[in-house]
């Protein structure tokens, strides 16, 4: 079974943003790690996480390159843009009004039929027609 998370989600492995929303993400990264399923991420991940650390958050360099280092080592199965996946987001896009980069997670879930957990209310609110789940109700 996959799941999609998106980069709201990960972040919260190496930051501490709302508490208890983070319980909720750490509980995801647990039952990854323990195989209850796959987690399913675009590259696009990669990217924003460490744009969060770097700019918004200001970790220091050596923390910095120590989560750098540690995003890797999870077993995400990663997906590379493609054409199929790049027309699906842009339709996406266009519909729910969303940018590209989230309307990316959100065709990666339908591609493979399971669900995206986001943090972000406002993509969940312009997407919950598609199987989106708001991480802080988010129970597997």
């Amino acid at each position: 079974m996959y799941l999609i998370a998106d980069a709201s989600v990960i972040i919260k492995w190496f930051i501490r943003l709302e508490e208890s929303d983070r319980k909720q993400a750490l509980a995801i990264k647990k039952q990854m790690l323990d195989g209850k399923f796959i987690l399913a991420v675009p590259d696009l991940l990669f990217y924003e996480v460490i744009n969060i650390l770097t700019i918004k958050q200001k970790i220091k360099k050596t923390n910095l390159y120590q989560m750098i280092k540690f995003i890797f080592k999870y077993p995400f199965k990663i997906v590379w843009p493609s054409e199929n996946l790049l027309s699906s987001a842009s339709k996406l896009a266009q519909i729910y009004n969303l940018t590209i980069y989230d309307a990316v997670y959100l065709a990666l879930a339908q591609e493979l039929g399971c669900p995206l957990v986001t943090a972000d209310r406002k993509l969940y609110q312009n997407s919950h027609k598609i199987e989106t789940k708001l991480l802080h109700n988010f129970k597997i």
